[in-house]
């Protein structure tokens, strides 16, 4: 339920966006049919303009949390690979010192 939610928050952008639009668009059209106004002209056609710079912050949000997240599985990987790094390099640090006592008579 919240895997991937980054990629769910950018999708309720999107979905939001559409349903506002449409939404706005059909407002506008109905009140220009039932009043005549002209300020009805500009529901019809600023309202979708303003829902898709409404849809900006929550799908930045999306995209932000969705690269926290790729840069936390980095992070992770990365320690994971210097972890071994060091423990191949202290193997080979105490393979090399053993080597020098054993040569010595």
């Amino acid at each position: 339920m919240y895997n991937n939610i980054g990629v769910k928050i950018k999708a309720l952008a999107i979905s939001t966006f559409i349903v506002e639009a449409i939404a706005a668009i059909i407002g506008g059209i109905v009140l220009w049919i039932v009043t005549k106004e002209w300020w009805c002209a500009l529901i019809l056609f600023f309202g979708p303009i303003l829902a898709w710079v409404s849809s900006w912050l929550l799908y930045g949000f999306g995209e932000l949390i969705d690269n926290v997240c790729k840069i936390a599985d980095n992070t992770k990987t990365l320690k994971n690979d210097i972890t071994s790094f060091n423990t191949a390099k202290n193997a080979v640090n105490k393979t090399e010192s053993s080597k020098e006592i054993s040569t010595k008579p």
